[in-house]
């Protein structure tokens, strides 16, 4: 899907003043990674490294991985594309869903045709591939570390492909990288987009077993990932941009609650972002007035597979960025629902 995703900022104009829209905290510090990009420019006039290895031994080393079992990619869409091309082109590939729109477009490039689940263990037993999002867009649904380990130990014949791309925005424990890796049935993608607040860089990485790694890494296209994006990667690594988790996850939490209070049916939700669904009207309605009267953009989710045209996602700002919104969504709520 090249259109229809949230953070559609660039439809607008510099009209919008919040961008409730995209799951990615909006207030990070970039000055650092400026200066740095700054002296690294002269990267532009040298061809990257066919693979970026470097970047792939300097994540390795930090999470006590072995370097054959990192590969980096140009964004996690990147890596879903090349796994669905590798591992998932043949075999029935089961979605837990209703989930990012990519896992089931990236089978269907590859010449396979999807079946969505709503529960991850009928999935497993019905797929030869599952596709899991988690912590889940876009409703912020958390499997337990514990259950994911269990289901995946437990199902060594089926392959996993497991969603971290939001873990950093919500406190639930993790599978365990490593251990993962161990296994022959598991591939984990990780998003330095959302982990450092940069989705203009493009930079995401997938971890498995050495195996897993070498076969994804056959048919990979040569220079995906650009000079400056890698070596910003790096920087980032070690000079990560500060995310206030607690205060966000505190104010999606209170945001939720007032909402609900409101009339809209809301998804409880253990990330900063949440969905919610209109009682009647349209999100995409309801979007483009909160354009029109404040500059405040959310995602109108009606396109995510199995979900209603009364759909949207909020992901949670700054307290006094999100009483605005419930302001106008209170507003709404009294003229139509």
């Amino acid at each position: 899907m090249t259109e229809g995703h949230g953070d559609d900022l660039y439809r607008y104009g510099g009209r919008i003043r919040v961008n409730f829209s995209t799951n990615i905290w909006q207030h990070a510090d970039y000055e650092p990674l400026k200066r740095f990009i700054a002296s690294r420019l002269d990267f532009v006039a040298s061809y990257p490294e066919p693979e970026p290895y470097r970047l792939e031994r300097h994540i390795a080393s930090r999470l006590g991985l072995r370097d054959e079992e990192v590969m980096v990619t140009a964004g996690v869409t990147d890596a879903i594309y090349t796994i669905a091309r590798n591992i998932a082109a043949v075999g029935r590939n089961g979605i837990v869903g209703p989930t990012f729109s990519e896992y089931a477009d990236a089978c269907f490039a590859a010449g396979n045709v999807p079946v969505y689940f709503h529960d991850a263990a009928k999935a497993a037993a019905l797929s030869d591939i599952v596709w899991i999002c988690n912590p889940n867009n876009p409703d912020g649904h958390v499997l337990e570390a514990s259950f994911l380990t269990d289901l995946i130990v437990s199902r060594p014949e089926v392959m996993f492909v497991i969603d971290t791309a939001y873990a950093d925005y919500c406190k639930a424990s993790r599978p365990d990288i490593v251990a993962m890796a161990r296994l022959h049935n598991v591939v984990m993608l990780h998003s330095l987009t959302k982990q450092c607040c940069v989705p203009g860089l493009r930079v995401g990485y997938v971890t498995a077993c050495a195996d897993t790694i070498s076969r994804l890494r056959r048919h990979r296209m040569p220079w995906a990932v650009n000079a400056l994006a890698a070596d910003c990667a790096e920087f980032l690594i070690e000079n990560p941009p500060f995310i206030p988790v607690d205060m966000i996850l505190s104010e999606s939490r209170r945001i939720q609650h007032e909402i609900a209070g409101m009339g809209y049916e809301v998804t409880p939700s253990e990330t900063n972002f949440f969905l919610c669904r209109m009682p009647r009207g349209s999100a995409a309605a309801l979007k483009e007035w909160l354009v029109e009267s404040r500059g405040l953009l959310i995602r109108d989710a009606s396109n995510f597979s199995g979900l209603t045209s009364g759909h949207f996602r909020i992901a949670a700002q700054r307290p006094e960025e999100n009483d605005i919104l419930l302001d106008q969504l209170k507003i709404w709520a009294r003229k139509y629902c």
